[in-house]
């Protein structure tokens, strides 16, 4: 337990919050078993030194950060495979810079499967596919370096409410 305590506060130190698989536990602590593994994890969460996002990923809660920016870093890791770009009602409302008008859902357009993740305590990520062309998507797009996402512009946004049937009267 020590050393992992060690681990997270060299991480706190970074000043960068910090998600991670709770498979990366096993290559830190490669000698120990699955038992151990588990308890470890236990004890890390019952201390509060690290909490359960969702199913596979942890929080370094030795760290701080915004919400928002834990929903975009946990979409890259549990899509990297997929394209996925803010649209929707996430975008209009980055682009509206109303924080009020941001509820604690960040909806993506995914070349991958649509899903709803319930993230806990951070709110929820909603995955919505669609089959076109990487090359068209890209059109309109902004990479954010705060939030290391693809934001859709708003016109983009609204024709992503109206293709996927959402009411656009945001």
């Amino acid at each position: 337990m020590r050393r992992l305590v060690q681990i997270l506060e060299g991480d706190a130190d970074t000043k960068t919050p910090t998600l991670f698989r709770t498979t990366g536990l096993w290559h830190l602590f490669p000698e120990q078993s699955e038992a151990s593994h588990r308890s470890l994890i236990s004890r890390a969460k019952d201390f509060g030194f690290i909490s359960q996002v969702c199913r596979g990923f942890l929080k370094n809660e030795l760290t701080s950060g915004d919400e928002q920016w834990y929903l975009f870093h946990l979409a890259d890791l549990l899509r990297p495979h997929c394209f996925n770009y803010v649209s929707l009602e996430s975008a209009l409302a980055i682009h509206d810079q109303n924080e009020t008008s941001f509820n604690k859902t960040v909806s993506f357009i995914t070349t991958g499967r649509s899903n709803r993740i319930r993230c806990n305590g951070l709110g929820t990520l909603e995955f919505v596919h669609s089959s076109t062309p990487i090359e068209l998507q890209r059109r309109g797009l902004e990479y954010d370096d705060t939030r290391k996402a693809w934001i859709a512009s708003r016109d983009i946004a609204l024709n992503d409410m109206v293709r996927h049937r959402r009411n656009p009267s945001f």
